[in-house]
Formats: structure tokens, sequence, C-alpha cells
């Protein structure tokens, strides 16, 4: 099982046998290298930790405890955390800033206390086979402890079906049968003297509270909490890098980087793209100028996609949503090549800032129904909106949507009705008839509150953070967010929907936060695309074809899509490859070797 997960620690191996059951690690030696921040760790013979993560708060938590009587062998933030349990227990929670999925045995109460941070940013899989409680960062772990892997129907239909990769009904499934996910923001225990796992606890949600700062204060506010988070994320004993995209989050993070640091030498590292329609160097040259970064750049292309989309496969373990994750993937290998073993992104700011232009759906849905005399004078200013959200704002079926949203729920409903062969005729009819009656995995918001938390804690967020996650530590490579310090994104939450969008401006209190620190071609932009690879054009390559065919192939003798589908669309074919690998992935014939 360790040896499973050699690429996310290369620097060492350590096991640890308690009796009631033992730990593996791999060590990404980050935070004092010596032998004294080896895991699995154990504090005061009684707790005994395998960890996965960092706590970026360690000083502070390290002076606190050393206050209240106890002691340090190491530098680590490991022993840290390990201290903060035996002090405070499950409320060490609370206390914690940083990202981390642990499991901690404690000898005197013969309990497993397992553990994952607010957002997800680091995983927790595990499952109970042969009546054993077996964990991991990743399933391939599970999978070499003897747990058999099975795609699971439910999750592959909502893959097939409507593009989507985490079920919202049941947010610990995984893509294959009986392997779950400690959730995010969720504790459990399981104990030695008892069969089953606990129940997933809830240790933190984001507080429904509204600040009193006025505006200035508020910019001010957010910028403070934001340095601070840049600071505790820069500590290492390793060197620590940037993302850049090009775009306002990561350059804030290298421009903050900057200032923490005056006159020091960072690298920066970005993945660029041979169509000009995507590719953002000038705005990436621009901060790369302001911040004095060493810049490294790789351009992924159609060919590197093909070679290299099964390997990816196999550290991603479960569908991925487009190419964005193999430009992410290259860029990681990059900083890897260049000794970079940290790398501060600016992930997680999109979704809690608003950062989206589905944003001003929900946004203009509510000030239409609760203040339509100033949504109405605001009609000029409507159609200047970014992509369609003007014009959509402005029609019949917005302002009734807005007004009778159950109507609206009850027409899906009867769509839904109507039966598999009408509404999915390119899937397997047999197959397919058990979800002829399920309701599509989608929300609809009543205002722009409720989708920023929808999207910031239950969906959306979690998928890009296990993005990151798997392609960054497929090279050993650690990947730091900055934007998701909770107190930072608590205070956020606090802020009037104003501060998210304005005159047509998204995350428009970050822009102002930002004045004088970013430079104004990329602070004020409002044309970023996203992390956007040429995924079209790619995919029309001969060898991406000739898997795509091998994929439809597969899954008509699996029963799963119809026999009677002609040539699919592009989207259709990514989604049809993705399940086709992750039959693959479980039957174990997909590796990882040449990543």
């Amino acid at each position: 099982m360790t040896r499973s997960l050699a690429h996310r620690g290369p620097d060492g191996e350590g096991i640890a046998d308690f009796g009631a059951g033992g730990f593996g690690h791999r060590r990404l030696s980050i935070i004092d290298l010596s032998v004294l921040g080896a895991q699995p760790m154990t504090y005061r013979d009684r707790y005994t930790i395998v960890y996965n993560g960092e706590i970026y708060n360690y000083v502070e938590l390290k002076k606190e405890l050393e206050g209240l009587g106890y002691s340090f062998q190491s530098e680590s933030d490991t022993e840290v955390l390990l201290a903060a349990i035996a002090c405070w227990d499950v409320d060490a929670l609370s206390r914690l800033d940083g990202m981390f999925a642990f499991a901690c045995w404690d000898a005197e109460k013969k309990r497993l206390l397992c553990a994952r941070d607010r957002f997800g940013e680091k995983p927790f899989f595990f499952s109970v086979h042969d009546e054993c409680f077996v964990f991991g960062s990743e399933i391939k772990a599970l999978k070499a402890g003897g747990v058999p892997l099975a795609v699971n129907d439910e999750m592959l239909f909502g893959l097939l079906q409507h593009d989507v990769v985490q079920s919202l009904d049941r947010p610990e499934s995984s893509f294959y049968r009986g392997v779950f996910s400690l959730k995010p923001a969720h504790w459990m225990e399981i104990r030695a003297a008892k069969s089953g796992v606990g129940e997933q606890i809830r240790y933190w949600e984001i507080p429904d509270q509204t600040t009193k700062l006025r505006k200035g204060e508020r910019k001010e506010r957010l910028l403070e909490l934001l340095k601070r988070s840049v600071r505790r994320r820069m500590r290492a004993d390793v060197p620590v890098g940037t993302s850049v995209s090009g775009g306002l989050d990561s350059s804030t993070i290298a421009a903050l980087m900057a200032s923490v640091e005056p006159g020091s030498t960072r690298l920066g590292f970005s993945a660029r793209f041979d169509d000009p329609a995507l590719d953002e160097g000038r705005h990436m040259e621009t901060i790369q100028k302001a911040t004095n970064l060493t810049w490294k750049q790789v351009w992924p292309n159609g060919d590197g996609l093909s070679d290299e989309i099964e390997r990816l496969f196999y550290h991603q373990e479960e569908p991925f949503l487009g190419a964005s994750p193999y430009a992410q993937w290259c860029v990681m290998r990059l900083a890897r090549e260049n000794g970079t073993k940290v790398l501060l992104d600016g992930q997680g700011a999109d979704e809690f800032l608003a950062g989206y232009t589905h944003f001003f759906r929900p946004f203009l849905s509510n000030k239409l129904r609760t203040e339509p005399a100033a949504f109405l004078n605001s009609r000029s200013g409507l159609r200047a909106l970014p992509g369609s959200a003007g014009q959509e704002a402005l029609s019949l079926r917005f302002a009734l949507q807005a007004f009778f949203p159950g109507a609206f729920s009850a027409l899906g409903s009867v769509r839904r009705n109507l039966g598999p062969s009408q509404a999915f005729p390119w899937l397997g009819r047999d197959w397919s008839r058990q979800f002829s009656r399920r309701r599509p995995p989608f929300r609809a918001h009543k205002n722009l509150d409720a989708a920023l938390r929808f999207f910031t804690a239950e969906y959306g967020l979690r998928t890009l953070l296990r993005y990151s996650d798997r392609s960054s530590m497929a090279f050993g490579v650690e990947v730091r967010l900055p934007f998701l310090d909770h107190q930072l994104v608590e205070f956020a939450f606090s802020c009037p929907d104003e501060d998210k969008l304005s005159q047509g401006s998204t995350k428009h209190l970050l822009r102002l936060a930002t004045e004088g620190i970013v430079p104004d071609s990329i602070r004020l932009r409002t044309d970023k695309m996203g992390f956007q690879p040429p995924e079209e054009a790619w995919m029309k390559h001969k060898s991406m074809q000739k898997k795509v065919a091998a994929a439809f192939e597969d899954l008509r003798a699996r029963g799963i899509v119809s026999k009677t589908t002609s040539a699919p669309a592009a989207t259709t074919s990514w989604r049809v490859l993705m399940a086709h690998f992750a039959f693959r992935f479980a039957e174990g014939a997909i590796s990882g070797l040449g990543a």
C-alpha cells in the first residue's frame, strides 16, 4: 500500500505496528527535514499519527502548547498536531489553519481518530474489507491493500448523462463501489472493540454572519487576512515557488509573496498554449516583471495529452472533466524538474468571491424579486454584463423562473418521467432504465450567497482540489492555497453581495484591495477565461480519436452505450473516454509508469 503512494512521498518510508492495526507513510520532506520529522510519529507513548498536509499556524500553536506544559523534540508541524490532539482532542480541529488528512491512534482509548481539512484539499479514502478498516490518500493504496474495485453505476451515469463526477446526494461516494471519502470538515472514529465505521461528524461550516465594517475597512481587512495567509503558507525548509496564470488570483498571490520577501528571487511556473485566443502569455509576462519572478514555461499539446492521458488518469483515479488537469500536470512536472517542492496557487477565490459569470444568475434573480424597480432601471447596464448573463436576465423566461421556481422544478420532473428511451437516447436502454426517474444533479439557488456556499463547500471546488492534489503529488509537489484560509473565507461571506459582483465586475472587493499591488492591466481585466487549453483541437489528433473509438467499443460491449449511437460530439467523446479509463483502472489495466 505504501509503495503504491511512493510518488506522493519520494523522500522516505515509514511503517508502524500498534497491535490493533498498522500505519504506513510516504514522506515528502518540507518542514523539519531531519529524521525527527519522520512518520508515523508517536507522542507521549500514547498517540501515533500518519498525516498528509501542512498545519500553517503550527508556530503559533506550538507557542500556546508550550505555555500549557507540552514539550517538543522536533521542529515539525506533525508533532504540534499530535500535541494539539493530546491537549484538546477533537476540539483541536477548530484551531487548525491548514490542509490535512490524518489518522491518529490513541493507545489508551483504543480509538482511531480520522479527520480531514475544511475544504477537502487533502484526500482521505477508506473501505471496510475482510473486517478491516483500510484507508489511504489515494484509491490505488486501497486496491494494493486487497480492496476490490468496481465502477459505481450511479456515478458513471452522472458522468455520461450530466457531465458530473460528484454525487450531491451521497458526497462520501467515490467512483468505485465500496470505496468512500471522509467528507471535508468532518471527523470520524473507529473503536478497536466495535465493528463498523463511526458516523462522520461535521466540525466546521461557513457561519451565517454580517460584518459591520464599512467598505473601506472591508477592503483593508480582506487584504490583511490574505497577507497573513500568504506569509503562513510560505513557511517551509525547501524552495517555495508559485503558479502564474495571468489572472487576478494567481497574480495577487505572486505579488504578495514578493511583498513578504522583497528582493528575493522566486520561481514562477506557467502553462502556455499555441492557440493565441487561449494563451495568457502577455498577462503572465506583466506579473513576472512586476514581481521579479524567474519565469519557467511549459507548452502542453495534443501529442503530449495522447501519450500521457492514461498515466494522468492513473494518478487522478476518477474521471476529470476536460483537459485542464493535463496542463496542470505539466506545470507540476516543470516545478519538480526545477527543484521546487512547494507552489502557492490562486485556486479557491472564484468560488467564494464570485469569479464565474454564472454567479450573475442567482445574483440578478434575487435582485429582480427583492428590488424590481432597481433591477429594471439597470437594463442598460445589464446588457454590458460579460457573456450572456445580461441578455438572459432581460428575458421573460428568467423573470418567470425567478418568481416561480417551483413551477420550473415541476416541469423538470415531468420531463424525467418521459422514460429512458427519450431521456437518454445514446445510452444503453437496459442499463440506463434504472436512472430514468432520477433528478439531475444540479441545484437552483435563490440568491448569490446560497450559490457561493454551494460551490465553495459542497460542489465545484472539491473537484478542482482533487485535480490539483493528484496532478501535483504525482511529482512530489505540494500545492498551497492562500485563498482557502478559513478565516478569510468566513470574512468574505460576511460581506454584502456588492463586494463580490458590482457593475458587471466579478470579485469586486479583491480588485479594490489589490490596487497598487497588482498591475491594473490584470487587476481590472474582465476577459479572463480560466485555465482553458485548446481541448477541441487536441481531441482531433488521430491518436486521441483511436482512443475514443476503442472507448466507445468497450462501453457498447458492456451495454452502457447504445449500439446505434453515431459519431459523438467532442464532449460526449471525453465522457466515454473517461468512463472507459475508469473500468480499466478498476481492472488494473492502467499504470502510472513513466510519469
